[in-house]
């Protein structure tokens, strides 16, 4: 998701990444504003540390755009989830519709977007099964041969394997 609203940002407004810490990329908006944007997929990420570091970046790289730019916009964008935009202590806070919008200029890019994030979402969770389907066959493969005997599985060879000292 972090990469798709980059690429989105880097189509409408040529965005490109930061060389800030925690700040993912920056544009040039056409109303003057220039904004730093640090994006989570979701609403629940970080603890209170992730969260004050986050505050820190902004402070540091607003502090330096500043000299160059008269209106710096500090951007926390959240890809999915719904609530309200917030202005925090240093930064605002847009989540889903509102991020995508503001990245895109476009009211309806996150309803556009979601067909072909499913259509590649299922890709990967068909190679994700494909391949967890294949390890659990050699897992079984690998258990049987070493700690079963006679169709049975050996639960004291286990037990000794798992647990015993080494000497």
């Amino acid at each position: 998701m972090e990469r798709l609203a980059f690429f989105v940002a880097q189509q409408v407004f040529n965005a490109r990444p930061s060389s800030f810490t925690g700040i993912d990329f920056e544009f040039l908006r056409p109303d003057g504003r220039y904004s730093i944007v640090q994006v989570k997929s979701g609403p629940h990420w970080g603890n209170a540390d992730q969260h004050r570091r986050l505050k820190q970046n902004f402070a540091s790289a607003s502090e330096a755009l500043a000299k160059h730019y008269d209106n710096v916009q500090s951007i926390l964008g959240i890809c999915y989830g719904r609530g309200r935009q917030r202005d925090q202590q240093n930064y605002l806070r847009l989540i889903g519709q509102s991020f995508w919008a503001y990245i895109s200029d476009s009211q309806g890019l996150y309803a556009e977007i979601i067909e072909p994030i499913g259509i590649e979402a299922k890709r990967h969770n068909d190679l994700f099964y494909t391949e967890r389907s294949r390890v659990v066959n050699r897992l079984i493969a690998e258990l049987l041969e070493q700690f079963s005997h006679e169709g049975r599985i050996d639960w004291p060879a286990i037990v000794a394997w798992n647990s015993s000292s080494e000497n």
